[in-house]
């Protein structure tokens, strides 16, 4: 592990005292601001590699996974095949959890599973999802598809129709009347027999009549929905690199996830300030789902403003001739994108700063927050926050977005020299925690 010297992290305790008069914190809000803090390099080191070379049974060859996760027990989870391929923390196989078909624990295409920390492996197909042209970007299935659910041991529970949850489907109707709106499903995470948590996407007509969507998170514990939290976001957004080029991603949005004891995590860019002279800051929020009642993190980090060149880039239409020869369908998609594209561009320039973060990743009870630096490359800094005591820990910069970070390891889909399918599996240097 090597020590270096942040760029501008921190604030004097002058501006934290203005500060704090601005945000009109109470006790359950606590901003946290630090003196130039020690970043750690060289935090990983390569402990296994699961892949062509490892030995493997047939079954649990890697051949494109597209997916994985880790539980508490160390087991790891690929999704591979449109199955769930379940490895030992030793690399061994284990388990194959479904398969492709339309029976009870099988998978329909473009399955996509969401493990929770108690261990419950909730598979959602979206097959029956409506072609998502513009919306490509929201990993998301229509009412109409159905999800599986399996126990921490991997037993097979139930299969449903996600639009028979009547619970769900009544709050939805409730809260978003208009005949027109749609719903998709982000994410089901179950935590006991009776509740789960849901992540739902509200749009206001067809996929191409807005460019705008609802986000809500939902907990279900059987008898009633209980909103945990809603946000507007754009249909899709820019990730602006550098060298200047927009690809289809969000500009920023909530980042949240599960942990243990029953809460939930979340960060929402949108709630990002830039105050002068104090600094910018990022709020963590800590919900209980057994209370409801929540706690906060104000954190500091330093802003990366948007390039100009970016602002000023406009959507590359095909020629008038090419367009022609196209269907009267597709005309208009590239006319409906080009209204959108240019509606974002304007979103945009009334930015002045990328938003504070572009990831995030939890192992137990520490989230690992990875910064926005705005560049072509896949180092990224990370802001490592204890969410038991709510404290930040450390500054830690990571060679890549993790997969998962579970148990004091890090997990990357990766390719070998042969270019063949490969888990790699690194240890975490224990300072990163703050031991």
């Amino acid at each position: 592990m090597k020590i270096q010297l942040p760029f501008l992290k921190g604030i004097s305790i002058i501006c934290l005292s203005i500060f704090i008069s601005f945000f009109n914190c109470n006790s359950d809000v606590d901003v946290q601001t630090t003196e130039i803090q020690p970043l750690l390099t060289d935090v990983l080191t390569l402990e296994l590699s699961i892949g062509e070379i490892s030995g493997l049974k047939d079954d649990f060859i890697l051949v494109n996974p597209q997916y994985l996760d880790v539980n508490f027990a160390g087991d790891i989870l690929v999704l591979d095949e449109s199955r769930i391929k379940v490895y030992e923390k030793s690399g061994k196989g284990k388990k194959i959890v479904g398969r492709p078909g339309q029976g009870p624990g099988e998978f329909e295409t473009g399955p996509l599973f969401f493990l929770s920390p108690e261990g419950f492996v909730t598979v959602v197909d979206h097959a029956k999802s409506p072609k998502l042209t513009l919306h490509s970007i929201l990993s998301s299935s229509g009412f109409e598809s159905y999800y599986n659910l399996f126990s921490p041991n991997y037993n097979f529970i139930e299969k449903k129709k996600i639009k028979n949850k009547v619970i769900l489907s009544e709050y939805l109707k409730t809260k978003y009347p208009d005949s027109n709106n749609t719903y998709y499903i982000a994410g089901i995470f179950t935590i006991s027999d009776t509740d789960k948590v849901y992540e739902v996407i509200v749009k206001n007509g067809s996929l191409l009549s807005d460019v705008r969507y609802n986000r809500l998170l939902l907990y279900d514990n059987s008898k009633a929905i209980d909103l945990i939290k809603e946000s507007i976001h754009l249909e899709f957004g820019v990730a602006i690199s550098e060298k200047g080029n927009i690809n289809p991603q969000p500009i920023g949005g909530i980042y949240w996830g599960l942990i243990t004891g029953r809460k939930i995590m979340y960060v929402n860019t949108e709630e990002d300030r830039h105050i002068e002279p104090s600094g910018s800051f990022y709020t963590v929020h800590v919900l209980s789902l057994d209370t409801f009642e929540e706690q906060e993190i104000i954190h500091s980090f330093t802003p990366v403003i948007l390039p100009e060149n970016v602002k000023k880039r406009k959507f590359s239409m095909p020629s008038k001739s090419d367009l022609r020869k196209m269907r009267r369908s597709t005309q208009q998609m590239f006319t409906r994108m080009e209204e959108v594209y240019n509606f974002l561009i304007n979103d945009i320039k009334s930015r002045q700063f990328y938003p504070s973060i572009c990831g995030l990743r939890i192992d137990r009870d520490y989230a690992f927050l990875f910064l926005n630096d705005g560049k072509d490359r896949k180092e990224k800094l990370a802001d490592v926050i204890d969410l038991d005591t709510m404290k930040h820990v450390t500054l830690a910069e990571f060679p890549f977005i993790p997969a998962s970070i579970k148990n004091v390891y890090v997990y990357e889909i990766a390719q070998d020299e042969e270019g063949f399918s490969e888990i790699r599996k690194y240890r975490i240097d224990p300072a990163v925690y703050g031991k």
